[in-house]
């Protein structure tokens, strides 16, 4: 059976325009090793904004503004977990607390336009992130 779900992914910035990346664990079944942006799936019932504010809230323990609207949108599927996605890209303002990672993580960094290049992250990500940086999402 093929499951299917919606997922918020954040663009966590701050205040000198820096955006937060995390690296997930090797063993994770999704983009393992690789860097990523923080987020996961929209509980049952849940709204986006709150989707938003506890997936930060769990894989980092940062405070977040989210602002109202999807800013980008895509679909995917991962075979071997037999999971087909809808994607919702949000920016939010970092607002306070620190880095705490949850245990799906193994390091984070703040990083500019300048690295995304370098990142070992999907290519997808990488050009959101270059959209945002740009000024064009």
């Amino acid at each position: 059976m093929v499951e299917f779900r919606g997922v918020v992914k954040i663009i966590v910035y701050n205040d000198d325009g820096a955006v937060l990346v995390l690296r997930r664990r090797t063993s994770s079944r999704v983009f393992p090793g690789m860097w990523d942006l923080p987020g996961g799936k929209i509980e049952f019932g849940e709204q986006f904004r709150d989707a938003i504010i506890r997936e930060v809230a769990e894989e980092t323990g940062l405070t977040v503004e989210p602002y109202a609207q999807p800013k980008y949108g895509w679909t995917g599927i991962v075979r071997d977990a037999g999971v087909q996605y809808l994607g919702y890209l949000f920016i939010t303002k970092y607002i306070g607390g620190n880095i705490t990672l949850s245990p799906e993580h193994t390091d984070y960094k703040w990083i500019t336009h300048a690295d995304v290049k370098q990142l070992n992250m999907p290519q997808d990500f990488k050009n959101i992130l270059s959209l945002f940086f740009d000024k064009k999402i």
